[in-house]
């Protein structure tokens, strides 16, 4: 199957929320669509990367990468990383297993380097986003905006997407407006 990846707009502003609604369900889509909605039109959240994936004439797949920083460093040597974050990603229940979340995950992640983003993160299942080269954002020094529960620490990755990037940055990740909700991160 192949789809035609490409950035989102204003006129899929309703496809993106019945696409969030099908993948997470009733109860989760209602809060992973809110969520989505609050970032596209949140200041903080830019440059943000908004992506769908079309399949026919059909809204398969969409992904969302929004600002984030790394405050690193000590006192008289405060520094800010830009970076971004990867949340949600969203594929249509009838199109899952198909590669479309692997293809929408590529093709942000490979944007986002031409742009010269260093550090991508997200805090999701590790057995998928390991696929795509994340690896534990803890391990390395970088914390989350909240604390996590326990049984989700691992969730928390790091995809470096410029060379040494990673090496280079320590500290606390930071988020846009929206997404800083202690709710989002339990």
């Amino acid at each position: 199957m192949v789809a035609r990846i490409r950035n989102s707009d204003d006129a899929d502003v309703d496809a993106i929320d019945a696409l969030i609604n099908n993948a997470f369900g009733e109860t989760e889509g209602v809060v992973v669509a809110g969520l989505v909605n609050a970032l596209l039109k949140d200041p903080t959240a830019e440059p943000r990367l908004s992506l769908v994936a079309d399949v026919d004439d059909s809204l398969a797949g969409h992904i969302l990468f929004s600002r984030a920083w790394v405050t690193a460093g000590q006192a008289e040597e405060t520094r800010q990383v830009e970076a971004r974050i990867l949340s949600p990603l969203a594929v249509a229940r009838r199109y899952q297993r198909q590669g479309i979340g692997a293809s929408l995950v590529r093709e942000g992640l490979h944007r986002l380097q031409q742009e010269g983003v260093g550090l991508v993160f997200v805090y999701g299942s590790p057995d998928y986003y390991q696929q795509h080269g994340f690896i534990g954002a803890r391990e390395r020094g970088l914390d989350p905006p909240f604390a996590l529960p326990a049984r989700y620490e691992n969730g928390w990755m790091v995809r470096e997407t410029g060379p040494g990037s990673l090496k280079a940055t320590r500290g606390v990740v930071n988020c846009a407006n929206s997404l800083s909700k202690p709710g989002y991160w339990q």
